[in-house]
């Protein structure tokens, strides 16, 4: 049987799920660049206004803004989560610590919760008045450190940050993981022989040897940190003051929520925003192959 035999005889099997993918997500998709380009409440027929939508957003300071919590979260979550991960992988994969089961268990515990109980949680955490974490501080004589943790414009960006670093963590450190396992464990010997201690081998072997799961890790990251909506819309719904706004809350309120004390739904103006979010995420899934393929790791 030929090329295109086998094409025919494969064809059958391809088209349910081709026939899926394009109901459930490419006509959705192309449906909603189609609202981005109108005038539309939700109600009634849509106004076509061509890119109106997108010249208000960009003198639009509140999209500025989520979009730079966004930049905030990324930069400094996923330093702080993939190092730790990384950290994490390197430690159990070595076998230097007792237990090691456990403490892989527990790490990883947070990352099969719901998000929606993580916030639930955190928020019975940081409560100023029956908060875990003020009464703390009260019963240790430290009470005029207590505050109203998620009413804080300063600390609350920081404090969504450390919540999602901590369900986080436990995730990336099992995909750091399996990559480590991959590793040829002859290198570390004649590294070991050649008298190259920990530090050295992690900086001469692991790190180099792993640059294609850390690339990729990244782009998972950058995506994923884009689109985390409901742990921030359950905390904090982008307030105080829109301190914690990211683009999925931003795009959420604008299109069904409330927006400077007005309920006005704007479906196409959110939607616009939607699609922005996709590009972003399309471009860093796009560099995240790019840089994670550019060099073949050989060992």
């Amino acid at each position: 049987m030929g090329r295109r035999g086998r094409n025919i005889v494969i064809l059958p099997f391809l088209a349910p799920a081709v026939i899926l993918y394009t109901v459930f997500f490419i006509y959705p998709a192309l449906r909603a660049f189609y609202i981005s380009l109108t005038d539309w409440s939700g109600y009634g027929a849509a106004k076509f206004v061509g890119l109106k939508n997108f010249a208000e957003l960009f003198r639009d300071k509140d999209f500025y803004g989520a979009l730079r919590h966004n930049i905030y979260l990324l930069i400094f979550g996923g330093i702080v989560t993939l190092s730790l991960a990384f950290l994490f992988a390197v430690l159990l994969w070595q076998g230097r610590i007792r237990g090691a089961g456990f403490f892989r268990t527990l790490l990883f515990s947070p990352s099969v919760v719901a998000p929606v109980a993580i916030a639930v949680t955190w928020t019975f955490v940081f409560s100023p008045r029956i908060g875990l974490l003020n009464g703390l501080l009260r019963s240790t004589g430290l009470g005029n450190l207590a505050r109203p943790w998620l009413g804080d414009l300063k600390l609350v960006l920081s404090l969504l940050m450390i919540v999602g670093i901590w369900s986080a963590v436990g995730y990336y450190m099992v995909l750091f993981l399996a990559g480590l396992q991959r590793l040829p464990q002859d290198l570390y010997d004649a590294a070991k022989v050649d008298g190259a201690g920990p530090v050295a081998t992690f900086f001469t072997i692991t790190l180099p040897l792993m640059r294609d799961v850390l690339v990729t890790l990244i782009g998972l990251y950058t995506i994923g940190s884009f689109r985390t909506f409901d742990l921030i819309w359950i905390m904090t719904g982008g307030g105080p003051a829109n301190a914690s706004e990211t683009l999925a809350t931003y795009m959420y309120r604008t299109a069904l929520g409330v927006v400077r004390f007005s309920s006005v739904q704007r479906i196409g103006y959110g939607t616009a925003v939607a699609v922005i979010l996709f590009l972003i995420v399309f471009v860093a899934t796009i560099l995240s192959q790019r840089l994670g393929g550019r060099q073949e790791v050989e060992y």
